[in-house]
């Protein structure tokens, strides 16, 4: 199925099979229906075969972005460890060998935590619907996006929900909106500066709070952060796609996204999550 179907099905309606099968006008105009449904189902898998791939591509990205962060926090841990087992091997700590070891551990699982963070956010879009604890998912993300090197100005401040919130979502894709969202504040704040993360859980809804004191949105810009391909980032530090495919993601989940200036400077993004109990339609 491709853009050669309009033309063929044009050209059949000159054939004898055609004439055949639609003696009259009425006929002619229910196989006409047919064919124009027929058309925009196809169109429509075509555009959500595109808008996956931009989810994917998107994401992408940010892994790459996190990629030299990542790879500086495990090689810390890791310089630490060999530093530890070459003492052990001379001989020359002062202290038990037990302790190097205890030593040893804690590195590991810093390092087994953040690979299995990292791993996790790698894999393909699943859009299977389950229960997802959001404020886990927000924690993991603000964890997560902490070992960017872009974060390491920046003080990072994180409440979690007031109340247990969980509602049925895509995981995937939450938490990619909800990383997206964090590296564009980190982004906003080059030199260094604070984020505030925040989330609060009704019945009804979960509000998730982002706000950095960067540089803010400009009025005239403000009107297209969410219009696919627009990004005000130098070439090569942006696709423009990371807002417009938040955007459809929280909208496919019933939610809202929004932003506003936050007090003295910076942006407030606010996620605005319905509890579901049963996917939207």
């Amino acid at each position: 199925v491709d853009g050669r179907i309009a033309p063929s099905v044009q050209q059949c309606r000159s054939c004898d099979i055609y004439r055949r099968s639609c003696p009259d006008r009425l006929t002619e105009l229910g196989e006409s229906f047919n064919t124009m449904l027929f058309l925009l189902e196809n169109k429509a898998r075509q555009v959500s075969r595109m808008r996956a791939q931009m989810v994917e591509k998107e994401k992408m990205v940010a892994i790459g972005q996190m990629a030299s962060g990542v790879a500086h926090e495990v090689g810390n841990p890791l310089s630490s460890i060999s530093a530890i087992v070459q003492m052990l091997k001379r001989g020359k700590t002062s202290q038990p060998p037990r302790h190097q070891l205890d030593l040893i551990q804690t590195h590991i699982r810093r390092i087994s935590t953040i690979v299995r963070q990292l791993v996790s956010l790698a894999r393909p879009v699943d859009a299977h619907w389950e229960h997802v604890d959001v404020g886990q998912t927000l924690e993991e993300a603000v964890r997560l996006i902490s070992f960017d090197r872009r974060a390491k100005n920046v003080d990072v401040a994180f409440t979690p929900p007031n109340i247990r919130s969980r509602t049925l979502a895509l995981r995937g894709e939450l938490q990619q909106v909800l990383i997206n969202l964090l590296l564009n504040a980190l982004d906003a704040m080059p030199d260094g500066g604070t984020l505030r993360v925040d989330a609060k859980a009704t019945r009804r809804a979960i509000d998730i709070r982002i706000e950095d004191t960067g540089c803010g949105i400009a009025e005239e810009t403000g009107r297209r952060v969410f219009e696919p391909f627009f990004t005000t980032k130098e070439v090569g530090h942006g696709t423009g796609l990371g807002l417009s495919v938040s955007y459809g993601i929280i909208q496919k989940h019933g939610g809202t996204i929004e932003f506003r200036p936050a007090e003295g400077r910076g942006t407030v993004f606010t996620v605005h999550l319905p509890i579901l109990d049963h996917p939207p339609e």
